[in-house]
């Protein structure tokens, strides 16, 4: 991979992980305009955590209060299973603690509710997808569907749902929609948001939410990626171009994401929904044509 081409995954990755307009088909198209059959697993993997940087850095008080409401919960947890304990055996009756006492412990309860299925999914997917990858009419099949959900996502009514009003099933569902985005073609962040505003989120929250959710879903791709890195990967100088990319995706993801959080407010996503058909036209007729 040259320092040019470097350059322009690391727009193109940032542009397209955080607009909903499918990063997986962007990548299918770039590796078959490139001629690379694979980017490297070290470059994928930066560029990742590059976008997984710009998520962090815009929602970082957010992550940390999630974070710390977390491990308060588990310790909390602890505490109940000690009570229960005591109560069974010493026959006392000490009253067990809440769990869920602040919109920030409902707000992780949701995510993970969220990230299982989106996992289940994802994963019982896996060999289909990577079967799909290979043809460009795939991704753009999946663009048009992207296109269709974009373009009357728009016209949803407003919502006012937060954590404190979003149920249990909501999450649930919105996960299996992350799920079903692992198909090439289909953006997660799309799916995501058009599934929240469905269920009447709030529109800021609903752009928040799908990007927190995609965080331990991103890291948990990449640390399965691992265990395939070899030291030759780490060859010079393909690595710096390669930090240089994910530094280049983290900047541009920010903006993405800041400029997102405008356009869903606005109700303006029917522009991407024209990009999506336009570009899975081209992808399909392009497929045909080269048949």
């Amino acid at each position: 991979m040259t320092f040019l081409k470097t350059i322009i995954m690391g727009i193109v990755h940032g542009i397209t992980e955080f607009f909903p307009i499918s990063n997986s088909a962007h990548m299918v198209f770039l590796k078959s305009c490139f001629q690379e059959n694979d980017v490297g697993i070290i470059l994928d993997i930066l560029l990742h955590l590059g976008t997984v940087l710009a998520v962090t850095i815009v929602y970082f008080r957010d992550i940390k209060k999630l974070t710390l409401e977390f491990f308060f919960m588990i310790g909390d947890f602890n505490v109940n299973l000690m009570t229960f304990f005591q109560n069974l055996f010493q026959k006392q009756e000490k009253e067990y603690r809440r769990i869920i006492t602040s919109s920030y412990r409902k707000f992780v309860i949701l995510l993970i509710i969220s990230v299982i299925p989106a996992g289940i999914v994802s994963y019982i997917s896996k060999n289909l997808v990577e079967y799909f990858v290979n043809f460009l009419f795939i991704p753009g099949i999946g663009l048009l569907v992207t296109s269709i959900i974009l373009f009357f996502t728009d016209y949803l009514d407003n919502g006012e749902k937060t954590p404190k009003h979003v149920t249990y099933v909501n999450a649930f569902m919105i996960g299996i929609c992350q799920g079903i985005s692992v198909f090439p073609g289909i953006s997660r962040i799309g799916i995501c948001i058009s599934a929240c505003l469905l269920s009447k989120f709030d529109r800021k929250f609903a752009v928040k939410y799908s990007f927190l959710m995609s965080i331990p879903t991103m890291l948990g791709a990449l640390i399965i990626k691992l265990k395939y890195i070899e030291i030759k990967d780490f060859a010079l100088p393909e690595i710096l171009y390669y930090i240089l990319g994910a530094f280049i995706a983290a900047v541009v993801g920010y903006i993405c994401i800041k400029m997102l959080l405008v356009i869903v407010k606005h109700k303006k996503l029917k522009y991407f929904a024209t990009y999506c058909f336009l570009a899975g036209f081209l992808a399909i007729g392009g497929y045909i044509y080269m048949k």
